[in-house]
């Protein structure tokens, strides 16, 4: 067999990786990292504060995106469903003032959590793949997946996400080559 060295052997692993479904390398943490205020309580929190433990579903979205309003109900179906003391949820609003973000989750009589990014920092890891999108982490603040179908399937994909992300029970700084294999990305299915 061949020795495939260089920058001609990394191109051809890559290209069997992503033949494979296998994602080339783990997300830098930093993209992902945030240091932000919940809108309700004014707490500042980050990525490890709330994967401590437990893992986190951070729905990206904004007020006044059409597509997220649209799929704003089947975010708060999916909030409705999920064990609060087995998983976070939270909104980020990337767009629109703190005022803007009340009012349309007042008007729709929405009751969620929410970070607003102007009221801090967040990694650009959260804009790469547009809005609404939703990404799930492990306990310790890896990134299980991420899902940006719209509509009723948003919902058990989630849950499925979600679902390995309580069972991955890893906290450290991997994901193992199964791990990667597991990961969902939405434009896939």
């Amino acid at each position: 067999m061949r020795n495939v060295t260089g920058i001609g052997g990394l191109l051809i692993l890559t290209m069997a990786a992503l033949l494979v479904g296998v994602a080339p390398a783990v997300a830098d943490s930093d993209d992902y990292d945030f240091e932000l205020t919940e809108m309700y309580s004014d707490e500042v929190l980050t990525l490890a504060d709330l994967t401590n433990g437990m893992p986190l579903v951070v729905h990206v979205w904004g007020p006044d995106c059409p597509h997220c309003r649209v799929h704003m109900p089947y975010a708060m179906a999916l909030y409705d469903k999920l064990d609060l003391d087995k998983v976070n949820y939270m909104l980020l609003s990337v767009t629109g003032s703190t005022d803007e973000v009340r009012e349309f989750l007042e008007e729709r009589e929405l009751d969620l959590p929410v970070l607003i990014g102007d009221s801090g920092e967040y990694g650009d890891g959260y804009l790469e793949e547009g809005w609404p999108t939703t990404y799930v982490f492990a306990p310790g603040g890896e990134l299980v997946g991420w899902c940006d179908i719209l509509g009723p399937a948003y919902i058990t994909t989630m849950q499925d996400l979600i679902d390995q992300a309580i069972d991955s029970g890893f906290a450290d700084s991997t994901l193992g080559l199964d791990k990667l294999r597991n990961r969902s990305h939405s434009r896939s299915e």
